[in-house]
């Protein structure tokens, strides 16, 4: 008989540089609270999927000051835990850092809450977490909170940060704790460049994308097709967008507009969501927190410029067919 001994030293690669003496593993769970979709035409109201993860502070490595961040808007979860984590980088004075690894070292514990793609055992249905309902989502963040806090020491409150469609998740999940009594024991409500009155995508590029995808017959751009489908036609783009295509279309077509439908109108949905979300608070925000908004942009008007530096303005020509037929997207 010959015994071999041998030891295998695993390196984390960058998008999971963090301390794993003070990391949990990625945890799955699926809400406790079943929120009513029946108003957008659901059949039959289910609970979410989501997952989250825990990465304590490198201080003493114990759960008593939480960082909540919660993911946005990302079709088809293109944003693991790990590459949300990862997007925090930014290069300071002292070189590479990492935004959540600086505030580990400054006691404070960070959890990150995401919303994968699964199929639902129920129906069997797969369900795209990342642009589903904003309802369904809140209610995991609902009880994520309750996690924490029933998980945490001292007496220290928390900070919950929602960037984009995050903000409305935080939003919705905070007011409907206000509504129903439970307390969230945050003291923080930081939504980074949210939608709060609606999201926009220039009627064009939608009108544009999906008619190359449906319109055109036996020509269809196929490739476009899931796109369409998953991003503009989701469950969270319906209910955000303050201008949605399908409500230009001329009746009984999926792809023609109505030249009479001039003016932005936004998805039926849409209604149907600011109506949830601002009854459940007097002025449809967290009242028991401070609510902090960062909105995205250069901050002094400066406009967004393509991949060949020129300036993206009214009248911009996003694709031009006269070289024969083929499509230069200047924008990407």
């Amino acid at each position: 008989i010959l015994y071999s001994y041998s030891t295998i030293n695993v390196k984390p690669n960058r998008d999971e540089q963090i301390n794993r003496d003070t990391t949990g593993s990625v945890i799955p769970f699926t809400s406790t609270i079943t929120p009513d979709l029946s108003a957008y035409g659901e059949p039959m109201n289910y609970p979410g999927e989501g997952e989250y993860q825990i990465f304590l502070d490198t201080v003493d490595s114990v759960l008593d000051k939480p960082i909540i961040l919660v993911d946005g808007f990302d079709p088809g979860d293109g944003r693991t835990i790990a590459g949300i984590y990862s997007l925090l980088d930014f290069t300071g004075s002292m070189g590479p850092e990492n935004l959540a690894d600086v505030v580990r070292s400054q006691g404070f514990d960070v959890v990150i809450l995401n919303f994968p793609v699964y199929t639902r055992m129920a129906d069997m249905t797969v369900v795209d977490g990342g642009a589903d309902f904003i309802e369904r989502n809140a209610m995991l963040l609902v009880d994520l909170i309750n996690t924490v806090n029933a998980g945490k020491t001292g007496s220290e409150q928390n900070v919950i940060i929602g960037p984009s469609m995050g903000g409305l998740i935080s939003r919705y999940a905070l007011n409907y704790m206000e509504n129903q009594m439970l307390d969230h024991d945050t003291r923080l409500f930081l939504s980074f460049d949210s939608p709060h009155r609606g999201a926009n995508v220039p009627i064009g590029i939608q009108h544009q994308l999906n008619f190359l995808g449906f319109g055109l017959g036996g020509n269809n751009v196929v490739e476009l097709q899931d796109l369409v489908n998953n991003l503009l036609k989701s469950s969270a783009a319906r209910q955000m967008l303050v201008d949605h295509m399908e409500s230009h279309f001329v009746g009984g077509s999926s792809f023609d507009f109505d030249p009479a439908l001039l003016l932005p109108a936004a998805h039926p949905w849409k209604g149907i969501f600011d109506g949830n979300i601002n009854a459940l608070t007097t002025n449809g925000f967290p009242q028991n927190v401070r609510n902090v908004s960062i909105i995205n942009g250069s901050g002094i008007g400066s406009p967004y410029q393509d991949r060949m530096g020129a300036n993206v303005l009214p009248g911009f020509t996003l694709m031009d067919s006269s070289d024969g037929g083929t499509f230069d997207v200047a924008l990407f």
